[in-house]
């Protein structure tokens, strides 16, 4: 059994996801702007069946979030790319920045910087899913994170196909929102 007795990589994920939006509430509040805007940023992928995007703004006891997703299949393989600007995202960056590394024979957790990006990977072995989390931007007020969720391939595949985003141009996208 995984970590806190999850057994997917996805489960282990939205739990980081949910510390770090209680760290983020502890932040204080980020402006959330038109979703819209993060559209363009949610790229094609070759050899991928991709579902229009969707987004949200929202807000919650004073603080405010923006993000943007897009699903993709190929075969029995999804993944689901997520763009999210706001306090949130600080609290997930605080946490990636103590460069996690963990392995147990269920899964595996990896933090490393690719490209100037602070880079930090979910995996369950098991079931063969995950998540990479991109951090592109870790100041109050500023802080963006771009996700890829994926069931049914290798985590070298899953980073391969995070790659396939232009990463500096997702980040000049988040900072443009204000």
């Amino acid at each position: 059994m995984g970590i806190f007795g999850w057994t997917t990589a996805w489960r282990k994920a939205l739990g980081v996801l949910v510390i770090g939006l209680c760290a983020g509430l502890a932040a204080g509040p980020a402006r959330a702007e038109a979703y819209e805007a993060l559209y363009p940023l949610l790229v094609d992928l070759p050899g991928w069946q991709a579902e229009p995007p969707s987004g949200m703004n929202m807000s919650i006891s004073g603080m405010a979030m923006v993000y943007a997703s897009r699903s993709y299949t190929r075969g029995d393989s999804e993944l689901t790319a997520l763009l999210m600007k706001g306090g949130q995202a600080e609290g997930l960056a605080a946490a990636a920045a103590a460069g996690l590394q963990m392995e147990t024979a269920e899964s595996r957790i990896s933090t490393q910087t690719i490209d100037g990006f602070l880079v930090q990977t979910v995996h369950d072995k098991t079931d063969n899913s995950g998540t990479v989390m991109v951090f592109l931007d870790r100041e109050a007020g500023a802080a963006g994170i771009f996700t890829v969720s994926y069931s049914q391939m290798a985590a070298e595949d899953a980073l391969k196909q995070a790659r396939a985003f232009d990463w500096a141009q997702i980040r000049q996208g988040i900072r443009a929102l204000p």
